[in-house]
């Protein structure tokens, strides 16, 4: 009879326990903000590097415009975005190339592989070329006067330890103008969950790096939100290539594929504009 009562409360207790523990579990995941931190993170990034193209390389940018082009290294899966042209240090001089060269070989991209920030081709008054590196967060161990460690034709991982993530964290982000308005834009955005047996309803989002994240488009918008976005910067994307935002609605490039768009969870997207930076 003890028994079965020392069962019966254990049982109770353990029960209490578990909720305590979910709930508890259930507040930390919905007070996160690491990922949202880092699209943020990655997309002031893509508006300086928009803000340079737009000032240095304008006759480059502009047959691409209205599709946009990408900031981001790897391709938009669905889209025929094309990598952004390098910006240059005088305006109205040529860049080395429109996608990239052996020193730049991510053109006007953020990163110019999987891992490393971009190195940005400079053309000076006096005809040569020198680099900067783009603006994510970085502790240099060892720099140069571009401030990005030691250089040797290329960017080396060696002089400079990057505080951002490059490998794991990167977001698709597009350079574009709008038609109606005639403004510059820049969207950095998470496509839409997709959903199978190993993802299910509302599904886990995968970013530009591959990586599949343990967080829906819901939880990542309440990160963008305590990471502290301006509500009017950032919300859903829907299938007709809308983001609405908290009393906005911006039209997204027409080259947007309903692919990456089309789920009932949406995308993510945060939107900003580089003109005048």
């Amino acid at each position: 009879m003890y028994l079965l009562v020392f069962t019966t409360l254990m049982i109770g207790v353990m029960g209490i326990y578990a909720q305590i523990l979910g709930l508890q579990t259930s507040r930390f995941a919905a007070h996160q903000n690491s990922v949202g931190v880092a699209m943020m993170q990655w997309h002031t990034a893509a508006l300086s590097m928009a803000a340079s193209i737009i000032n240095t390389a304008g006759p480059l940018y502009t047959p691409l415009q209205t599709n946009g082009c990408r900031l981001t290294f790897a391709p938009i899966p669905g889209t025929t975005i094309v990598p952004c042209p390098s910006p240059v240090y005088m305006a109205g001089q040529t860049p080395l190339a429109l996608v990239g060269t052996a020193i730049n070989p991510g053109g006007g991209t953020i990163t110019d592989n999987a891992t490393t920030p971009n190195l940005i081709n400079y053309k000076t008054a006096a005809g040569t070329y020198t680099t900067q590196c783009v603006h994510l967060p970085a502790r240099c161990t060892r720099t140069d006067i571009n401030g990005c460690g030691a250089i040797t034709g290329a960017f080396t991982s060696n002089g400079c330890k990057q505080l951002y993530d490059t490998f794991d964290y990167q977001f698709y982000s597009v350079l574009y103008k709008d038609t109606l308005t005639g403004g510059n834009f820049v969207v950095t955005f998470v496509p839409a969950a997709q959903i199978s047996g190993a993802n299910p309803p509302p599904g886990f989002l995968q970013l530009a790096s591959g990586n599949n994240i343990g967080i829906t488009a819901t939880d990542l918008l309440r990160q963008l939100a305590h990471a502290g976005a301006a509500a009017e910067s950032f919300g859903s994307i829907d299938s007709a290539k809308h983001l609405a935002t908290s009393g906005f609605q911006y039209t997204l490039p027409s080259d947007f594929s309903p692919t990456i768009l089309q789920n009932a969870n949406g995308a993510v997207g945060i939107i900003g504009t580089p003109d005048g930076l």
